[in-house]
């Protein structure tokens, strides 16, 4: 990459999200992860115009994502909607290939 380079889309988080390998692959679109402290996040998403408690619940969520601590497997979901979930790649798929109004 340039010097001048800038990706499409830059994705500020606390944990790496696996997920966007596969949709910067579906959209064609380079999609960069750039790892931030929790601090720093909060900041970002304040300086974006979130509340500073909703900025803090959302900072935190994101560590207990990277800790697995909200992985659930027990089919809960799919009882509650009746009908089993949908894999983000088919739904990130799906969407894509609607026509936009």
């Amino acid at each position: 990459m340039g010097r001048d380079h800038r990706p499409d889309v830059t994705v500020h988080q606390t944990v790496p999200l696996q997920p966007l390998e596969g949709l910067g692959r579906q959209t064609g679109r380079e999609i960069v992860y750039q790892p931030v402290t929790v601090e720093a996040y909060v900041d970002l998403l304040v300086g974006a115009g979130m509340p500073e408690l909703y900025a803090g619940i959302m900072a935190d969520a994101d560590v207990s994502f990277s800790k697995g601590e909200m992985a659930f497997t027990s089919g809960g979901l799919s009882r509650l909607i009746g009908r089993p979930t949908t894999p983000i790649g088919d739904t990130v798929a799906a969407a894509l290939k609607r026509p936009r109004p």
